[in-house]
């Protein structure tokens, strides 16, 4: 497990997969001597990171959170794989930072999430525990599901072979095999606590860094993700990062920007791809060369990283990360498609966050041996995703002022733009630019976002000297 507290999935972190890893890590916990407390430290750390990445929406038990840095799935950890209520039962008896997952309401196989208040849970976790010598066993588990020991159909189904994908296992009940006493004290006590809910839906002031990959903050009136972890290597673009904003949320708006990754399905597999550049649903510095190929911040690797600048308080905090783009004579690489530039290019982006918001500064820089025919600053605007099998709703409205008022934002880019309104749910979220902008919105929806794209050439083809823009990310109290 890496420090930050996941499983590594194909050397990134995929909220999704991370669920059945969760389960396995918690059975052996469960299983375990009782000195093997490195079993319960590792339970803890992967419920800290899973619980702050719970962007809860405005008036509902439903969470989203970032996916773009995912190499294989889609679904965040509010929909992760092997969720039932064993897995989330069980790592609450192990770990405080697990106990939000018990009373929170998330899409299950088995059915809706564990009822509340907490008493109910205990006739039947007490019921199974009692009765799991021969009824709940492991063995029982391993067993074809039309062969249980003990059933009517064990004995008459004659010599089919068994396979994994018909193994019970996901519905253990590892909370009845392992109950461990004293375990419904802690549940009460925790269903009238602060520990009942995701740490963004409590009170005070939130700064946690998970190993200098991932940054929460929650400073009452919003809360900001960045993630600066590692992604998939390879010229394929499966998974995006580069340091970016993977969200920004308010308890009225939900999460206004998200970074989410595109279904990896054959139907749909294109829009993650090079020509789609502009659609990938991160926050990144992009755009293309004098050709017209492409090149990405949201496709550098952690370790092409020269400067990893870490500045976390107890009220504020400030990142600050450079890598080389592009090296003068070096070919392609997974940030830059072979033959878009030819000479020494750097990224440059600073996070500050405090209580006036989350500024943004980008910055890119060319020794002048490149021409750029398109350079943009990306923004995911999250509308929503689907839930349990239920088509997502369009959340997301943008409005663009230039000095006379807002206006919806065009496909079209709209030049003079001091600020971009978002209006999501019941609250707004405004993007301040510390200098006027030409933008617009991309030209094509996606499956979860719709991007802001910031145009940053003045011209349609320019040397690729300096460029750059700063902006602020706040609350908006009213919409007007």
């Amino acid at each position: 497990m890496r420090a930050a507290g996941y499983v590594d999935a194909d050397g990134a972190f995929d909220p999704q997969r991370c669920g059945g890893a969760a389960y396995f890590l918690v059975w052996a916990a469960l299983a375990a001597p009782d000195d093997w407390t490195f079993l319960d430290a590792a339970v803890e750390r992967m419920a800290l990171l899973k619980t702050h990445l719970l962007l809860p929406e405005p008036g509902q038990e439903v969470c989203f959170g970032p996916t773009h840095f995912s190499p294989e799935g889609t679904a965040d950890g509010f929909q992760d794989d092997w969720g039932e209520r064993p897995r989330d039962v069980s790592a609450a008896m192990l770990s405080e930072p697990a106990l939000c997952l018990l009373f929170g309401d998330r899409p299950r196989r088995e059915g809706p999430a564990v009822p509340r208040p907490a008493p109910a849970l205990e006739t039947p976790i007490r019921e199974g525990f009692l009765e799991g010598s021969e009824r709940r066993s492991i063995n029982a588990g391993l067993a074809p599901r039309d062969r249980v020991p003990g059933t009517a159909t064990a004995d008459t189904t004659g010599d089919d072979p068994w396979t994994l994908a018909e193994s019970p296992l996901d519905l253990l009940p590892l909370d009845h095999d392992y109950y461990r006493r004293g375990t419904f004290a802690r549940f009460r006590r925790a269903a009238s606590s602060p520990l009942a809910r995701p740490p963004l839906r409590r009170e005070g002031v939130l700064f946690r860094a998970f190993d200098e990959e991932i940054l929460v903050a929650r400073l009452g009136s919003f809360a900001a993700v960045v993630h600066a972890g590692p992604i998939q290597a390879g010229p394929e673009p499966r998974g995006f990062s580069g340091g970016a904003l993977a969200a920004f949320w308010t308890p009225t708006s939900g999460a206004t920007i998200l970074g989410r990754r595109h279904d990896p399905s054959a139907a749909r597999v294109a829009e993650d791809s090079w020509d789609n550049w502009w659609r990938w649903q991160t926050h990144a510095l992009a755009g293309t060369g004098a050709d017209g190929l492409p090149f990405s911040s949201a496709r550098l690797p952690r370790e092409r990283f020269t400067t990893t600048d870490w500045m976390v308080g107890s009220d504020r905090a400030s990142i600050t990360l450079a890598a080389p783009l592009h090296a003068a004579g070096e070919g392609g690489n997974d940030a830059v498609v072979a033959g878009a530039l030819a000479g020494a290019v750097t990224f440059r982006r600073r996070f500050d966050i405090d209580t006036d918001g989350v500024t943004v500064e980008t910055r890119l820089t060319g020794d002048g041996a490149d021409r750029v025919s398109r350079l943009c600053e990306i923004l995911p605007v999250f509308d929503s995703a689907p839930v349990a099998g239920r088509a997502a709703a369009v959340e997301a409205t943008v409005f663009a002022d230039t000095g006379s008022g807002w206006q919806p934002l065009p496909d079209r880019p709209v030049p003079g733009v001091r600020r971009v309104r978002i209006d999501r749910r019941e609250g707004a979220v405004e993007i301040a630019f510390e200098r006027p902008q030409r933008l617009g919105m991309a030209p094509e929806v996606g499956s979860t976002c719709r991007n802001i794209l910031v145009e940053l050439l003045r011209d349609g083809s320019e040397p690729l000297t300096e460029f750059g823009v700063t902006y602020t990310i706040r609350p908006l109290l009213t919409r007007r």
